[in-house]
């Protein structure tokens, strides 16, 4: 019984079973599957939320750089206005400071030029005044001279007229006029036309122009007599308070009065002593 027991072959396994352990191990890899896909599933989902949160910063990236780009660019076109504004300002200035220079240099120009002119003027002013005052000296010393001619040949006479034999007398009567030795009250011994209110030592305005061509101004009557051309005709002597006169109260005929400085006496009509 032994020997045909160990003959026999061992019982397979029971279907079943293997037939259990494949369904199981299937269920257990698409078990495994499943929770693979799910993690798959997981995982893609994390990446995705992670890829949508990726590209919400990177839009916020972007549009926070297109703000500072704005930004920066509104900057830069204040930037540009306000140099355009400085610019034309500048240029502004430019102009006002070459026209300010432009009028500064004419009226430079204008002035050089009138104080040129006023020197030219200056000039030629005292150029005339050196030649009239050359003139009235050499006219002063040639009336001087002719009135010292004048008057040696007057001394000439008289002394010849002591030397003659004495004549006899006119009865007319004829006019005397003071000389130099006489005093003031002495030179007035006959009444001429025109002279009835005048009087030696008297104050007067004789009208007239002086030798520098302005008046005579003030002065005395220091001499009233006949006129040495003009017989009949009276002429007076004054004496000026300023040296604007034509000589030193004398005549040529050697009448006149003493004492008065040179270019201090005139001898004038009547007409043009004015009294006071």
């Amino acid at each position: 019984d032994e020997s045909l027991q160990d003959d026999q072959p061992e019982p397979e396994p029971a279907r079943f079973d293997v037939s259990e352990r494949e369904d199981r191990e299937k269920e257990e890899r698409k078990a495994h599957e499943l929770a693979a896909k799910r993690e798959a599933v997981a995982e893609n989902n994390e990446f995705m939320s992670s890829f949508e949160s990726f590209q919400d910063i990177e839009r916020a990236r972007i549009a926070a750089e297109e703000e500072v780009k704005a930004a920066n660019q509104r900057k830069l076109d204040e930037a540009a206005e306000k140099a355009k504004a400085l610019a034309a300002k500048a240029l502004e200035m430019e102009k006002k400071e070459a026209a300010r220079k432009e009028r500064e240099a004419k009226a430079a120009a204008e002035q050089e030029a009138a104080e040129a002119q006023l020197a030219e003027q200056r000039a030629v002013v005292e150029k005339e005044a050196k030649e009239k005052a050359k003139a009235e000296k050499e006219a002063k010393s040639a009336k001087r001279k002719k009135a010292d001619a004048a008057k040696a040949a007057a001394d000439t006479e008289a002394a010849a007229a002591e030397k003659k034999p004495e004549r006899k007398k006119s009865t007319k009567p004829k006019p005397t006029q003071a000389k130099p030795s006489e005093t003031p009250a002495a030179a007035k011994t006959q009444t001429f036309p025109g002279t009835e209110n005048m009087k030696i030592g008297q104050r007067c305005n004789p009208s007239g122009k002086s030798s520098t061509g302005g008046a005579y101004g003030p002065g005395t009557i220091k001499f009233i007599g006949e006129h040495f051309k003009k017989p009949g005709e009276a002429l007076i002597g004054v004496q000026l308070d300023e040296a604007n006169g034509k000589n030193s109260g004398s005549l040529p005929t050697g009448a006149g009065w003493k004492g008065c400085p040179d270019q201090h006496g005139i001898f004038v009509g009547p007409l043009k002593v004015n009294p006071v």
